[in-house]
């Protein structure tokens, strides 16, 4: 077999190794030219005396000198490489032929079905272990769920007993609901305890793509000012009806003194004494009679 794959290689190597008739053709006049040449073929000016034999080599490259070797060893295991691909397409054809002539199950059908049984005992292998992990993680998930809603709800143990709050924050956990998609948890809960105002200024925000957390701080700023300004009408409300409430009230003297001047109310100017009923109405209707007859009425 040797032979047979190692025959065709020689042929290059002869033919690079020895080029005799090149030297003696090309022109010897220059230097130039000698030196391109030993540079072009160090190897055959350097040891001329390992020419190679090639009628009577014997196949087996290790013989080779080392002028060759290394070429030989490439070319040889090129084709023993080709040798042994050829060789193993011959047997399975070899194999197959043989089935079909003692009427046997074709040996690729028996490969084949080694193979897949192999590729399933891998692929169920596989689905334990990811069906180990996904056990796994959802164990954690739901270990990490629960310890997330027990914590809100000691935080929040108020809103629990709450059904009014409840039915406002319920909603808002949702994924589909009219609030922008699901809130969280612990900002849901501040959510609802500002005005409806403040809270339709966070679902829009939410809707527009603004996180929970800055929709909150936007409607709590909204829900504060809107406060500051109804407390500072509350004061301004407050302050107009102390002075009206004063401006009502008469002055000290406005008891005694009211009537007493020119008066175009007929009843107040034809009251007399006689229609007095207690001495202080006696005393306040002769006082003004005297301021009207001291300033010159009658």
């Amino acid at each position: 077999m040797s032979e047979e794959a190692s025959a065709p290689a020689p042929a290059p190597a002869v033919e690079s190794a020895t080029p005799a008739s090149a030297p003696a053709s090309a022109p010897t006049s220059t230097s130039s030219v000698e030196s391109a040449q030993t540079s072009i073929h160090p190897a055959q000016n350097a040891t001329p005396e390992q020419d190679v034999d090639w009628d009577n080599w014997n196949g087996d490259v290790r013989s080779l000198p080392d002028s060759v070797r290394r070429q030989a060893e490439h070319i040889n295991r090129w084709y023993q490489d080709d040798y042994d691909g050829r060789r193993r397409e011959m047997d399975d054809l070899k194999a197959v032929y043989t089935a079909m002539l003692n009427e046997d199950e074709d040996p690729r059908v028996g490969k084949l079905t080694t193979e897949l049984k192999e590729m399933r005992g891998s692929l169920d292998g596989r689905n334990t272990e990811y069906e180990d992990l996904e056990s796994r993680f959802n164990d954690m998930s739901e270990l990490a769920v629960r310890d997330y809603v027990d914590q809100f709800w000691r935080q929040h143990s108020d809103l629990r007993g709450d059904e009014e709050k409840l039915s406002k924050f319920g909603p808002l956990l949702q994924e589909d609901n009219e609030f922008g998609g699901s809130w969280d948890g612990y900002i849901a809960a501040q959510l609802i305890g500002l005005p409806e105002d403040a809270i339709a200024i966070a679902v829009d925000a939410k809707k527009n793509g603004v996180s929970d957390e800055y929709a909150f701080k936007l409607a709590e700023s909204h829900a504060k000012l809107s406060e500051r300004e109804g407390m500072e009408e509350a004061a301004k409300a407050e302050v107009v009806k102390e002075v009206k409430r004063a401006a009502s009230k008469p002055r000290p003297a406005a008891k005694i003194t009211n009537g007493a001047t020119g008066s175009t109310r007929p009843q107040a100017a034809k009251r007399g004494m006689k229609e007095a009923k207690t001495l202080d109405e006696m005393r306040d209707l002769a006082a003004r009679r005297a301021l009207r007859v001291h300033s010159g009425g009658k």
